[in-house]
């Protein structure tokens, strides 16, 4: 599937809704009904590996800290 995100007047909140329930969840699914829609748990973007990013991001602090670290 694919992933949209969407703007909608006040308005016509009520009727895209009753609209876009038409479809069933094969067609369509509403994965967010707010303000804010979080990437990561919308599926909007999914990294292609996260813990090789924390590990990443965890040895570099690890060697900051070693190279400051007093004797």
């Amino acid at each position: 599937m694919r992933t949209i995100q969407l703007k909608v007047n006040e308005e016509v909140y009520d009727k895209l809704i009753w609209f876009l329930n038409k479809f069933s969840k094969d067609e369509l699914e509403i994965i967010a009904d707010n303000d804010h829609i979080d990437p990561l748990e919308s599926g909007i973007y999914k990294p292609a590996d996260t813990q090789t990013e924390y590990d990443k991001i965890e040895k570099n602090l690890e060697n900051a800290l070693k190279r400051y670290k007093r004797p």
